[in-house]
């Protein structure tokens, strides 16, 4: 009986211990892609803020970043308060385009919070 307990045993760690090690690298592998991505979306996130704010791009990249705002949730209350604090300067049509998708993106990322 304790020869079979003692094999019991011996087969056990011999399975266990590397599945475990398996089990952590995986579990360790998967939160570094997980950092990873969160970092890759904090730099896009920034990099679109920078083209808003720079005013050496031209108004239809401006509203093309501010849509991509919507790409963003994670940011959800920082953009909401941007979109409110924006003053748009200037006269035409690109002004009111660039106005209704400020509107456009608040909405959509309070919509989105709602439905969380």
């Amino acid at each position: 009986m304790t020869d079979s307990i003692l094999i019991a045993i011996v087969l056990g760690l011999a399975i266990g211990l590397p599945m475990a090690a398996l089990a952590r690298a995986i579990w360790k592998n998967h939160s570094l892609a997980q950092r990873a991505e969160r970092m890759r979306r904090y730099e896009a996130f920034n990099a679109l803020l920078a083209r808003i704010e720079n005013k050496n791009f031209g108004p239809t990249q401006k509203i093309a970043a501010v849509r991509q705002l919507r790409e963003f949730p994670e940011y959800r209350d920082l953009i909401v308060v941007m979109c409110n604090n924006i003053s748009v300067q200037g006269v035409g049509p690109g002004v009111e385009i660039f106005e209704n998708e400020l509107k456009k993106t608040e909405a959509h990322l309070l919509k989105v919070a709602a439905d969380d």
